[in-house]
């Protein structure tokens, strides 16, 4: 089975980030659901958080686009839809 990329904007949508081409990134589809699952829980606390915090299977690659999604969504004043 082939697996196709999932497409991911680094300041994602439903956290009221831009669509621009320039902030588009493919990333498989296990990458991509760990990046999220970061993601939203460094937004529920409200703070950036440590790779180490989400167990082992991690890839340093997906907690370093949560990280660029997390820090473009709090220099916006933490804007939600």
């Amino acid at each position: 089975m082939v697996m196709l990329p999932d497409g991911h904007h680094l300041w994602p949508m439903y956290l009221d980030g831009p669509e621009h081409p320039q902030t588009y990134v493919s990333l498989c589809q296990t990458t991509h659901a760990n990046v999220h699952r970061m993601l939203r829980a460094m937004v529920k606390e409200g703070a950036w958080l440590p790779r180490s915090k989400f167990g082992t299977g991690v890839s340093i690659y997906a907690h370093k686009i949560a990280t660029l999604g997390f820090q473009a969504w709090d220099a916006a004043g933490r804007p939600t839809k």
